[in-house]
């Protein structure tokens, strides 16, 4: 589930990317004072006259975002454990009011207005109601797939939304 809530897209990344240089181009001439000091300091990077540590620096941040989503995983598994209905069986019930869940004494209901939208992978489907929480509708707990696919167009006709595909 978090993969398919934090993922970024490509355009977010080139986006980023562009921002971090940029905003190392700025750092640089603020420090250095002028626009040909700041061009011999480039020319010393390009030529390994840095710290080693430094380019290590500079690889990680604008190497973060594209790799940065996968610490997130990371933190939802410790996060994970935590949770009052972690590892346990949960029931949900779609109908028009929204989505019911239920599972070790714990019931809970979303209303179809309160997903924001909605994420398909070949494994779940996933009704985000923030950046970061989600229902989970996995494939496996129906019979068969046109089961799946039933409860699929309902839900998605309930709630107005296009899948996105992950």
């Amino acid at each position: 589930m978090t993969n398919a809530l934090t993922r970024p897209t490509w355009r977010w990344r080139w986006l980023a990317t562009v921002a971090l240089i940029a905003l190392w181009a700025i750092m640089l001439y603020v420090m250095a004072g002028s626009v040909e000091r700041a061009w011999l300091v480039v020319r010393g990077a390009v030529q390994g006259r840095l710290p080693w540590d430094l380019y290590v620096v500079f690889a990680i941040v604008l190497l973060f975002p594209w790799l940065g989503h996968l610490v997130a995983p990371l933190t939802a598994a410790m996060v994970f454990k935590r949770n009052a209905l972690a590892n346990q069986e949960v029931t949900l019930s779609l109908d028009r009011a929204g989505i019911e869940g239920s599972g070790a004494g714990i019931q809970s209901r979303i209303a179809w207005s309160s997903v924001r939208r909605v994420i398909e992978t070949p494994r779940h489907l996933f009704f985000a109601i923030s950046k970061r929480e989600a229902v989970t509708l996995p494939r496996r707990a129906f019979g068969s797939e046109q089961d799946y696919q039933a409860a699929r167009a309902f839900a998605l006709q309930q709630c107005g939304a296009t899948p996105e595909s992950r």
